[in-house]
């Protein structure tokens, strides 16, 4: 598994995302892959 670095974060879309990461009780980063994973695949299924 290969990693990456998103630098320049608007402050709010953190906040959004740290707030999704407590709700569902897993770190930052997983909710970030999930998020990732999920508008990708989204997007996929309307391309």
């Amino acid at each position: 598994m290969n990693n990456i670095t998103i630098s320049n974060v608007d402050n709010h879309i953190k906040y959004l995302l740290q707030e999704q990461s407590k709700k569902h009780g897993c770190s930052l980063k997983e909710e970030a892959k999930k998020n990732l994973r999920l508008a990708l695949t989204q997007n996929n299924a309307h391309s």
